[in-house]
């Protein structure tokens, strides 16, 4: 998948910052963040970018960030993670297969419909337009009447 525009550092500074409001200590890329530049608060999601952060001092990271089997968390060790398993990431991507796995446990997920392009959808509006694949809100569509839905399903 292409990566969204500045990765996931928006919301990886907010957790960062909010940490860092509690109390908590937060390791960043530079001294002193400045709360409007998301960059300051997160480090890169490259190799490079781990090991600067363990090599100011980090030992937990939080994988903010969207995961596969080969991220380059996976090569280092004895690091804590809060976020799942790279290994389990690409498992989880198809959200129908993700809500049977929840489903088949007795968890309870919303319901939903497979809509294919060329399918009539007859359930209630306002409903949400949500890719099998993808991540966060990407290509999410909220439908508030049955106008314009075949577009948003292509």
């Amino acid at each position: 998948k292409p990566m969204k525009p500045g990765g996931y550092s928006d919301s990886g500074a907010d957790i960062a910052y909010c940490l860092k409001s509690d109390g908590e200590e937060v390791i960043t890329p530079v001294e002193n963040p400045d709360v409007y530049r998301d960059t300051d608060w997160v480090f890169p999601d490259t190799k490079e970018g781990i090991e600067l952060a363990i090599s100011l001092g980090a030992d937990t990271l939080w994988l903010n960030t969207v995961l596969f089997a080969t991220h380059p968390i996976t090569l280092f060790k004895g690091i804590d993670v809060v976020g799942q398993e790279p290994s389990c990431a690409e498992k989880l991507d198809d959200k129908f297969g993700t809500n049977k796995f929840l489903k088949d446990r007795n968890l309870s997920v919303i319901d939903e419909v497979r809509i294919g392009k060329d399918d009539l959808y007859e359930g209630l509006y306002p409903c949400v337009i949500k890719p099998i694949r993808g991540r966060g809100s990407q290509g999410v569509v909220k439908m508030r009447y049955d106008r314009g839905f075949s577009q948003s399903t292509r």
